[in-house]
């Protein structure tokens, strides 16, 4: 019951996912009702997948998760971003997903996960998905435009920096100014960054960073 009135709340959609029967054993019934409020729908989700992309994420995940330590799989935080999810009156979204897993199956890879799914196709332009897997200081990425995994975070310490004093209302020469580059320099960290994380612009930039665990709330200078 909490988590129904916490989907609703949040305007997100809950699941328990089982990766062994690649389904959902559990979900906010908000998945299914498009019409419990008309005014503003877009977070009542009819979930449906698309089984390449899901099939190549838990793969992906798998890969990842079986070079951590038992402790370190114990903090794993899962970010996807930008897969297909439908609502249930048939129109597509862009979602950010935020996986945690709750047990690990016989092979100690992750069994079932905690899901927490948005709506943020106000937040994405283009196509395409990525992934961020991130317990303590370890971060790997992917993007399927690439179709490579990476052993690094999604932005490097520089384009965080940049993004950062973006965020805190720098212009683009105080940002140069204050990091020691050029203008230009700074347009194509920026311009680098929404491409790879698909934001429509900076301050979508700014808030995909945030949600997906890039850059901590409070961080900015």
């Amino acid at each position: 019951m909490l988590l129904e009135v916490f989907a609703l709340q949040s305007h997100t959609f809950i699941g328990i996912f089982d990766t062994i029967r690649s389904c959902y054993i559990f979900q906010t019934s908000n998945t299914l009702d498009s019409a419990i409020n008309k005014d503003n729908t877009d977070h009542y989700l009819g979930f449906v997948h698309n089984k390449k992309i899901q099939n190549r994420i838990i793969d992906l995940e798998t890969e990842i998760i079986a070079q951590f330590t038992q402790e370190e799989k114990k903090d794993v935080r899962i970010f996807i971003c930008g897969g297909y999810p439908v609502r249930a009156d048939q129109n597509r979204i862009k979602h950010l997903l935020q996986r945690i897993p709750l047990a690990f199956g016989p092979k100690v890879y992750p069994g079932i996960y905690l899901d927490n799914i948005q709506n943020v196709a106000h937040l994405i332009s283009g196509d395409g998905y990525w992934l961020r897997i991130k317990t303590g200081e370890k971060v790997y990425s992917w993007f399927s435009d690439e179709e490579k995994l990476l052993r690094h975070d999604i932005i490097s310490k520089r384009e965080k920096e940049v993004i950062k004093c973006w965020a805190h209302g720098y212009s683009l020469s105080k940002i140069g100014d204050t990091l020691f580059i050029s203008i230009n320099t700074v347009k194509n960290h920026l311009k680098a960054c929404r491409n790879r994380l698909l934001a429509r612009d900076n301050a979508s930039l700014v808030q995909l960073c945030l949600l997906s665990g890039t850059i901590r709330p409070g961080a900015f200078l």
